[in-house]
């Protein structure tokens, strides 16, 4: 696309001008007709601290966070620091990435006795959770770190990696980047595929799928429906989790897509064949734990439809999801929906944005669904989660809520946001209920084409009276720079054919 655009770029005004050259820079290894060489690159190097006054929330499986989408990075009240880096390299077919980060948390206070009866309660625990303070954190933690191999436009990737399965900015009810990436195998089709007599009709598509495995999961029922486990120690060996996606374009502005995921194993099913298969292929239910039982899963739909007469600008989109059902389609009474509007320009403001999204798992009509049914499970009783965060959706297992983001363009990266957010939570799930309300101002400025700096600075409130009688208020800033060099860094044989091809090109 960056490349054809170049032929008519001519005739765009000077802001997509500028775009079209932050994305030659981007893309400039997929340009170069002779790219296929050993090459790699130091994508980013980047420094974050913030400070936040005031305790935040951090339990959104339960509760609520403060912080979202932001790769299980901790936090607490006081200083946080985030030092990091990120390269990729590439020799033909094979390529390679990693992203580590030195993070830094102070301590955090343990919830009162009622916080933690009730989570007790809600999750079917033997036991009431300990409450001592979490112990600050000084950690190196590698987030996304895989090796590629692309064959015939399929890549077959392994090792820590993040997804977001869904339109939008504020996460996907089936799977987001809330919590840490995991340890997967994932095989995507980087390109769209037709397929015989449905692409005729439902336009090319796209497959991914993984297979990965959790961590964070400490107790866990068996066929006699009995809880077993210890706060302290996770059970072995810990739970795993595949997807499968598939999604179709039967239009330009029209696109929609299919999510399932399980999660299986744990004690007493051991990974075989077979009950992969059953996980991936079994219709019906058996016991907790044993041989016969299917997993944990969930099912979900996303689209995206930009209206034809105004697709330069307005687009409507959304997701939806079940827990146990084949597909929300068939059970829309029973499934939580985010849906989602963006404005990229409006009319007389062109550089000017606005992103609006609702999203609720408390659903509002039918259904014999228990309270906080959503992201929970029987068997694995920390649910939907990897190290106690949510895969899924910040609104939790039995919310309804919305957010908001403005932006206005100063360049093609440099930009002031202003963003909101607002989430209440049920007091038939949460004794007592709970509201969470954040807004902020943040701004991203680059000075030159390598260097930017960004800060932010947000206001909350929240109440849940099960864990404080009154609200709490808290302020956190942040300020950041990153660093993304240029350069790439190839072998000198390389370079000297790269350089007799240009004289050649030359003469």
């Amino acid at each position: 696309m960056v490349a054809e655009t170049g032929d008519r770029i001519e005739t765009a005004s000077s802001s997509a001008g500028e775009i079209y050259n932050q994305l030659q820079k981007e893309f400039a290894l997929e340009l170069d007709p002779d790219a296929g060489g050993p090459q790699a690159r130091i994508e980013s190097v980047y420094t974050s601290i913030g400070h936040i006054s005031g305790a935040p929330l951090q339990d959104g499986y339960h509760f609520a966070q403060t912080q979202i989408n932001s790769f299980g990075r901790p936090f607490g009240e006081g200083w946080n620091t985030t030092n990091g880096f990120s390269l990729y390299a590439s020799a033909g077919p094979w390529s390679g990435y990693f992203r580590g980060e030195l993070q830094t948390a102070p301590s955090v206070p343990g919830l009162p006795l009622t916080a933690r009866q009730f989570i007790a309660s809600a999750d079917n625990l033997p036991g009431i959770p300990p409450g001592d303070p979490a112990p600050s954190i000084q950690q190196f933690q590698i987030l996304d770190a895989y090796v590629g191999l692309t064959l015939a436009n399929w890549e077959f990737s392994f090792g820590q990696q993040s997804l977001d399965w869904g339109p939008g900015k504020g996460g996907s009810l089936m799977f987001d980047d809330n919590a840490a990436p995991i340890p997967m195998f994932r095989i995507n089709r980087v390109t769209p595929m037709a397929i015989p007599l449905v692409s005729k009709f439902l336009g090319p598509m796209r497959l991914e799928a993984f297979f990965g495995q959790l961590s964070g999961h400490h107790f866990t029922a068996g066929p006699d429906f009995q809880t077993s486990g210890s706060f302290t120690t996770e059970f072995q060996p810990q739970p795993y989790i595949h997807g499968e996606r598939f999604s179709f374009k039967p239009t330009r502005n029209f696109e929609f897509g299919f999510s399932r995921t399980a999660i299986m194993g744990g004690p007493g099913v051991p990974l075989t064949f077979g009950t992969f298969a059953k996980s991936l292929f079994g219709s019906g239910n058996g016991l907790p734990g044993s041989p016969q039982d299917p997993g944990d899963r969930r099912s979900g739909i996303d689209w995206s439809y930009r209206l034809p007469k105004l697709r330069d600008w307005v687009t409507f989109y959304g997701d939806a999801f079940a827990e146990d059902q084949f597909t929300p389609i068939a059970y829309w009474d029973r499934s939580a929906i985010r849906g989602g509007l963006y404005l990229s320009r409006f009319p007389k403001i062109p550089k000017l944005d606005l992103r609006v999204e609702g999203v609720y798992t408390d659903v509002p009509a039918g259904g014999a669904l228990s309270h906080g049914f959503y992201y929970f499970n029987f068997r694995f009783k920390e649910g939907y989660t990897n190290n106690g965060q949510l895969l899924g959706s910040w609104i939790g297992r039995q919310g309804q809520g919305a957010q908001a983001w403005a932006n206005y363009w100063l360049g093609s990266r440099d930009r002031v946001q202003i963003n909101f957010r607002h989430q209440k939570v049920s007091q038939q799930y949460v004794p007592g209920g709970g509201t969470l309300t954040d807004a902020g101002v943040r701004s991203d400025y680059w000075f030159t084409p390598s260097v930017g700096f960004n800060t932010s600075i947000q206001y909350e409130r929240w109440l849940f009276p099960i864990i404080q009688p009154g609200a709490q208020r808290d302020v956190s800033v942040s300020v950041g720079i990153q660093i993304q060099p240029q350069k790439l860094f190839r072998p000198s044989h390389y370079h000297q054919t790269a350089d007799a091809r240009n004289e050649r090109n030359q003469n």
